[in-house]
């Protein structure tokens, strides 16, 4: 819902600068100021970590407050985008339902989050996946709809 809101709006300035010309170049980036003032905390920080809602959400669940440095950022932020692709898959009709389903989920957010870095200690790295799992089975009924694209 929010990054195609925010990709039309990011295109429309775009298009109606460069390809209507109706800007200058000082009036695109005018109008790219107010558009990037418009945008909430969330919204920002979406642009700014190079992630969707969903990707950002689990993100977050992932990071806690943890001392990453950018390499391990950037992995965790990447261990998000796969998980939120791989789960589209796995996440048919009824899912929570079914105890096999279930376990299969659970089971591949804990082989994806293996790829954590090193930061996440045997006690931090089960506690992640329960939290990420339960994340997933709360948000996501299944079918390709979550919260996320209501």
């Amino acid at each position: 819902m929010f990054s195609i809101c925010l990709t039309e709006r990011i295109i429309r300035v775009n298009d109606e600068s460069v390809f209507l010309g109706a800007y200058t170049a000082e009036e695109f980036f005018n109008r790219l100021k107010d558009f990037i003032k418009d945008l909430d905390h969330e919204e920002k920080r979406t642009v700014y970590e190079g992630l969707t809602e969903e990707e950002l959400a689990t993100f977050d669940l992932m990071v806690h407050d943890l001392p990453l440095d950018e390499k391990e950022r950037n992995q965790v932020k990447a261990i998000a985008k796969e998980l939120i692709t791989k789960m589209q898959d796995l996440l048919v009709i009824d899912w929570r339902k079914k105890q096999r389903t279930k376990a299969r989920v659970r089971n591949a957010v804990e082989d994806i989050l293996d790829d954590l870095p090193e930061t996440y200690d045997d006690k931090l790295w089960p506690k992640t996946c329960s939290e990420v799992f339960m994340h997933i089975f709360e948000k996501y009924p299944g079918q390709g709809k979550n919260i996320y694209n209501q």
